[in-house]
């Protein structure tokens, strides 16, 4: 079963009034009572009531009730689903499904870190063109499947090789035996790449 993809900008005037109905648990508004930057709180507290929303959507259950944790390297755990959650902007990206997940949203890279990129990459950038937009799509791809391996901060970027097709499907190894699966969209409306992973048994199943 292929898994739900939301992606919501926060200042829509229907977002904004949805979000606002949502409550949080009291240890969350305290932890996000903690951040002094005041547009880094307004974004954290908007992903968890997208979070908590949608996932009141899917189970059928009051968002503030569902019970969430976070894992090791801080991916959200909830009983019974996988859930990646990703921002950039305005926008808010949220995956649910029943299998390991990743999503990611990236914007134009104008600098493209071409030394933490896999020799893959490098070669789908130096034969493609509008390479802000394509690197855009592969660092997504990159970041969901870090995502979906829940690997930790200090993994090497260029252990991930994302084989990008034109189509947008792709395509992640990383060590000689896991290999994924996603899909990646350059959004020309809301100027974004949107990527979401998956192991590649979950995809042919």
């Amino acid at each position: 079963m292929p898994p739900d993809i939301f992606l919501i900008n926060r200042n829509d005037p229907q977002i904004i009034k949805t979000l606002a109905a949502v409550n949080l648990p009291i240890h969350e508004m305290n932890f996000l009572a903690t951040i002094s930057h005041h547009e880094k709180r307004a974004e954290l507290t908007d992903r968890r009531k997208s979070l908590r929303f949608y996932l009141g959507m899917t189970m059928g259950a009051s968002p503030e009730l569902i019970p969430l944790s976070t894992g090791p390297t801080g991916q959200v755990l909830v009983d019974g689903f996988h859930v990646s959650v990703a921002s950039r902007g305005n926008y808010i990206a949220i995956a649910i499904g029943y299998h390991p997940i990743g999503i990611d949203i990236e914007t134009s890279i104008e600098t493209i870190p071409f030394a933490v990129l896999h020799p893959c990459e490098i070669e789908k950038l130096e034969k493609g063109n509008n390479h802000q937009v394509l690197a855009a799509m592969i660092w997504a791809a990159k970041e969901s499947a870090w995502k979906c391996l829940e690997l930790p901060f200090t993994t090497d970027p260029k252990s991930l090789g994302v084989c990008l097709k034109d189509c947008g499907e792709f395509t992640v190894e990383h060590g000689p035996s896991v290999t994924l699966r996603g899909h990646v969209k350059w959004n020309e409306d809301k100027q974004l790449a949107v990527a979401y992973c998956l192991s590649s048994k979950v995809l042919c199943d």
